[in-house]
């Protein structure tokens, strides 16, 4: 997501760090529960040719062009302890999830310290409690980018995504087996379709070896195909966060 400028000298060929963020976060889409996360993780900065792990996140370039890449993406998504919330009481915890997918960016407008990108990413889905993988289901979320880059440092973010999904990934947050019927919680069964649209705005901020964020993201769920789940409890949520990443370490060789 980095526009470059000018006066930018060539970047690492990769770098080590490590990054941290908090945030107050929703349990899943659709949940009236929100809680304070925090998460402290290794990171890792690759900017070969073809693997890349970069602004535009974890990815392997199948093609590039002056306007388009398409790229082979990665990404996760946190855990909620069902006993923590109350729609889920007594239900299974929803695990990390993990997504790989191929992923179309265009350059619909580059100017000055102007971008605006189109992203088309469809991600096959997954759980996992490090003991327990399983199949969740594929995502595809289009989404469009616009970025001002404010200085040398600063950049301002905005992001508008709408948000489907198949049935098994809907099962995985909205269904309500047998098992889990209470005098509160009514049978469910999920149907693939619309989960929802996203908003979110940010500025990163980069100074000597580490990176800021500091952003917010609003959810609207209103129009959701599975509205009708006692385990959808809001039509909108805001999410906000922070974070850093700190690179401890910088290659001498510079990407091309």
């Amino acid at each position: 997501m980095l526009l470059t400028f000018k006066v930018y000298a060539k970047k690492a060929l990769y770098e080590f760090g490590l990054a941290g963020g908090t945030g107050l976060i929703s349990d899943y889409p659709g949940s009236d529960e929100r809680r304070l996360r925090t998460v402290f993780v290794p990171t890792f900065i690759y900017r070969g040719a073809i693997f890349k792990n970069d602004q535009r996140g974890t990815r392997a370039l199948f093609y590039h062009s002056r306007a388009i890449d398409i790229d082979l993406s990665v990404g996760a998504a946190l855990p909620a302890d069902s006993s923590k919330n109350k729609a889920r009481e007594n239900m299974d915890d929803l695990d990390w999830l993990g997504e790989i997918g191929p992923r179309v960016n265009i350059d619909l407008y580059k100017k000055g310290p102007y971008l605006i990108e189109a992203e088309l990413p469809l991600r096959y889905v997954f759980s996992t409690d490090f003991s327990f993988t399983q199949y969740r289901g594929l995502r595809l979320y289009p989404q469009i980018d616009i970025r001002r880059q404010l200085n040398s440092k600063l950049r301002l973010n905005i992001s508008f995504k709408m948000n489907w999904a198949t049935e098994e990934f809907n099962d995985y947050f909205y269904e309500v087996p047998i098992k889990d019927v209470t005098s509160n919680r009514a049978r469910f069964n999920a149907k693939s379709g619309y989960v929802g649209q996203d908003i979110t705005v940010f500025l990163t901020y980069r100074h000597e070896k580490t990176f800021y964020i500091l952003g917010a993201r609003h959810s609207n769920f209103k129009n959701s195909t599975n509205r009708a789940s006692p385990l959808f409890r809001t039509d909108s949520d805001t999410a906000i966060y922070m974070a850093f990443n700190y690179f401890y370490f910088q290659s001498k060789k510079k990407a091309h």
